[in-house]
């Protein structure tokens, strides 16, 4: 059992991971062969896919994320066929509704007219549409733990969608508009060919008993998934806003390169989550099992954040042109931000699960978006670009602080400790050997970052070494008195 878990939790986050980290793999060649001004649309443009990807589900997918493991039989594969039928009727809905209010919405988001809804926002939803069946498709067979149907469907999303836009930039030579196109073509082609038999067989089984649990457990996730996209992605917004493309474009290749530290995150969230609520429904609970689970997941993620600190450097200097150089030092920012994400995951678990609590999670994400959109207003004028990550930072690290708040009064009623040991520790001197490098790398212009950064490394990891043994010399005292 041990090792089908261990063997199933690799390729689920192994192609969790692939899908999205593919545009790490290609934008070395979009920076290199496309104008600043044409990467900015492109990330313009990639922003309303993630908002959208956020709306037209209205939560139903969390939903069926959560709610899966109470059905069994033909009576989970009538809910299956039910959440792709509230799915396709909200997402269309939502469809002709931003027909109508499109137009005005990106006259009042952005101020280049270089992004127009016309052209730009069709594609975005259209490509929102194709990725979010191709994700509910993933999601079944994630959680019926069938790893070779989830490679399948990951593996020909990648290849489509990347092979698309690869033929578009390197044979057609075309800007922003035919690289989006090339996108949607390619992500819209494999949701078809995976959504139509399911489509028929959905409309003949579907039940309307199923909706109200849906609803009630999605309609609080919406408005979490929303706030998150306030914190997360609209900050490419303000910087067109306050800055320009070009500003887009370097925090872009910044993000880029620091997201994927969370895309490999939550690719092990996507491969772990549903054995950990599956433990959870145990009659008896093993909490000591869902720690070693959430821990081991720290520490991987621990030692992908290490070498991502290590690699932005080269890859910066390596693969992308001069006037991306900025990108450097915001992107290792943006990094240490992300620090803070794995112990909000770990600290939410137990809220995510109880049912009644759900609707409480929208005020952590309440917390992070205000403080983001508020430092932006007021970092963005003044110390232009720095402005973001700095604002990306104080808003994990409020939220972070909300939701340790919360899974204090959930745990304590529900009885759901979590143990991480000393993995917080590593956490936070990693954080501090992050600043180390932003200082020198704003200091030196990046000139000695190997000949500083090489000691460093070397005395924050004795630092650490000492700060566990210490923190475990206490915990010992402690429990004899």
């Amino acid at each position: 059992m041990r090792t089908q878990l261990l063997k199933s939790g690799l390729i689920y986050t192994a192609l969790g991971f692939l899908n999205p980290i593919s545009r790490l793999f290609i934008f070395p060649v979009f920076v290199n062969l496309l104008q600043q001004d044409d990467y900015g649309v492109i990330s313009i443009t990639s922003t309303f896919v993630a908002i959208l990807l956020v709306v037209l589900p209205f939560g139903f997918d969390s939903a069926f994320s959560r709610l899966f493991f109470e059905h069994k039989g033909d009576d989970l594969k009538r809910f299956y066929h039910s959440v792709v039928v509230y799915v396709t009727v909200f997402a269309g809905a939502l469809i002709v509704l931003l027909e109508l209010v499109g137009p005005w919405l990106f006259g009042v988001l952005l101020t280049t007219d270089k992004v127009s809804f016309g052209v730009y926002g069709r594609l975005a939803y259209a490509t929102a549409l194709g990725s979010l069946f191709t994700s509910i498709h993933q999601l079944h067979a994630r959680n019926q733990l069938k790893p070779v149907r989830f490679a399948a469907v990951s593996l020909s999303q990648f290849t489509v969608s990347t092979g698309f836009e690869l033929i578009a930039v390197l044979y057609l030579k075309e800007g922003a508009f035919g690289v989006l196109l090339a996108r949607c073509l390619g992500i819209c082609m494999v949701s078809l060919v995976l959504t139509v038999p399911v489509w028929w067989q959905s409309v003949k089984t579907a039940s309307f008993r199923f909706f109200r649990p849906v609803f009630l457990y999605g309609a609080p996730m919406f408005i979490y998934n929303i706030l998150t996209f306030v914190y997360f992605q609209y900050d490419r917004i303000q910087i067109e806003n306050y800055l320009d493309l070009a500003s887009v474009a370097i925090y872009s290749v910044a993000f880029t390169l620091a997201h994927s530290s969370e895309i490999f995150l939550m690719a092990m969230v996507g491969a772990i989550l549903p054995n950990v609520y599956r433990l959870l429904g145990e009659a008896n609970r093993d909490m000591g099992r869902i720690s070693r689970l959430l821990r081991g997941m720290g520490y991987a993620e621990l030692g992908f954040v290490a070498v991502l600190f290590l690699a932005l450097p080269v890859f910066i200097q390596l693969f992308t042109p001069p006037e991306y150089s900025l990108a450097l030092p915001i992107g290792t920012i943006l990094v240490t931000g992300f620090l803070f994400r794995y112990m909000y995951i770990v600290y939410t678990v137990p809220i995510f699960y109880q049912r009644d609590q759900v609707r409480r999670t929208v005020w952590l994400n309440v917390v992070c978006g205000v403080v983001v959109v508020v430092a932006n207003v007021l970092l963005l004028p003044r110390i232009g670009l720095w402005g973001a990550p700095i604002s990306m930072i104080l808003s994990r690290a409020a939220q972070l602080g909300a939701a340790l708040l919360l899974y204090r009064s959930v745990s304590r009623r529900a009885n759901l400790p979590i143990q991480l040991g000393r993995l917080p520790i590593w956490y936070l001197v990693l954080g501090v050997y992050a600043v180390g490098l932003v200082l020198i790398q704003v200091l030196t212009g990046g000139t000695y970052l190997w000949a500083y950064g090489v000691p460093l490394v070397a005395a924050v990891s004795v630092l650490a070494y000492l700060a566990a043994r210490s923190q475990w010399q206490l915990s010992k005292v402690v429990e004899r008195i």
